[in-house]
């Protein structure tokens, strides 16, 4: 008797083992870097430099109401819903069918405007490392095709290999992206050791130099 429920408690432990689980691939310092290219974008510095100081207080406002609770409930959610789905299965979980597939589809129609685009930035960009005369390649609709194409099959292929190896093309990015932040900061200490700093005009300065004759408001002005 006890030989048969062992066999029997067997039996039923091998298709157990033999189902499909999530490899834990992605480290913590994974995560930081996938965090880094998701958020982190060095384009915005100059906009954000000509604003001044405030912007360290917008910072930290959405650092506290966004970021941390995010973080949190991501966290929280992972915790309590172990699986593969993310969003999908999170709101299949709590919410229903319905709205894990609502919640998968927007994901996924929001990647379809979104990866193109990151496409062709990515392409318009590149195309200034190959050096000077070949910045019109930018404007080149079959050059930007043709390199899309190429560029999102390489992805693919990478992400079908396994997060193992498609964690690099992240890693890499936020790399690269710490190292132009670094060279980016020296540059402007050199450049602040060098000339010194420049008083930037304000919109509303800006305004009156060019119409003496006008009352400025920032983003606005009207005649006197």
């Amino acid at each position: 008797m006890s030989s048969e429920v062992a066999s029997g408690t067997a039996a039923m432990a091998v298709p157990s083992e033999a189902q499909p689980h999530l490899k834990r691939v992605l480290g913590r310092r994974d995560l930081v870097l996938l965090f880094v290219v998701a958020v982190f974008n060095l384009n915005v510095v100059p906009s954000i430099a000509a604003n001044g100081g405030v912007t360290m207080w917008l910072w930290i406002v959405s650092l506290v109401l966004f970021f941390w609770p995010q973080g949190i409930a991501v966290i929280e959610l992972a915790h309590r819903y172990p699986g593969e789905g993310g969003v999908y299965l999170w709101a299949k979980e709590v919410f229903g069918d319905f709205h894990g597939f609502l919640s998968g589809w927007c994901y996924w129609t929001n990647n379809m405007m979104y990866v193109p685009t990151v496409m062709l930035y990515f392409v318009g960009v590149s195309v200034f490392v190959l050096g000077a005369g070949h910045e019109g390649l930018a404007d080149n609709r079959a050059f930007a095709l043709m390199a899309s194409v190429v560029l999102l099959t390489l992805l693919v292929v990478l992400n079908i290999m396994g997060l193992g190896v498609g964690k690099w093309v992240n890693n890499l990015g936020g790399i690269g992206t710490f190292v132009a932040a670094i060279l980016l900061m020296v540059l402007g200490v050199v450049v602040c050791a060098k000339f010194g700093t420049t008083k930037l005009k304000t919109q509303s300065e800006a305004c009156r130099e060019r119409w003496p004759g006008a009352a400025c408001f920032p983003g606005s002005f009207t005649s006197e």
